[in-house]
């Protein structure tokens, strides 16, 4: 089903957005480079173990968990100190820059590797009106969220940059992130 990349990506800018409603700024794009991408590849590990710290279940492996746990962080109380210092004992100014340049690179690979188009989108659809077990009303309700999260997803699709520079990056990002959908 097509419907677990649409989620992924609507999941990873919904974050951004309420990362920059709750901030009260808006979250810019960073400008990926081979060093900022190694950096994050290489101190990843580390960060993500405060993840899992503060959720047993937290799975890098699924990027809705590790989407999730980057905005919930970034969102937490700004006077989280222990975020700060494990970001700075990495080298990064803050939790927020780290998070930031996180959050880029997630959406980068995700348009790397499988990027939405009309195609999808029509098979979606064509599925979620094939469903059975679903009222119209619910179908028309779930083919306007699919609508919609393709919007959100064009609007917070990345520079071709940064898709290129995540590219070059895939492997090794699966390593550590595990396989890309």
């Amino acid at each position: 089903m097509h419907w677990k990349h649409l989620a992924l990506l609507l999941c990873l800018t919904a974050t951004r957005f309420e990362t920059a409603r709750a901030q009260e700024i808006s979250a810019p794009p960073v400008a990926l480079t081979e060093s900022s991408v190694e950096k994050f590849i290489a101190t990843f590990p580390a960060l993500a173990t405060r993840f899992s710290q503060n959720d047993p279940e937290f799975d890098a492996a699924d990027p809705g968990s590790l989407v999730g746990q980057i905005g919930l962080m970034i969102e937490g109380d700004p006077d989280d100190s222990a975020l700060d210092k494990a970001a700075a004992a990495h080298g990064y100014a803050s939790f927020d820059d780290w998070g930031g340049l996180a959050q880029n690179i997630l959406l980068a690979r995700l348009w790397a590797g499988n990027p939405p188009d009309e195609a999808e989108i029509a098979a979606s659809e064509a599925e979620i009106t094939a469903l059975t077990d679903v009222s119209e009303d619910e179908k028309k309700q779930m083919i306007a969220g699919l609508h919609e999260a393709m919007g959100t997803a064009l609007e917070e699709k990345p520079s071709d940059a940064n898709i290129e520079m995540v590219r070059r990056f895939l492997g090794r990002l699966d390593a550590i992130l595990g396989e890309a959908e």
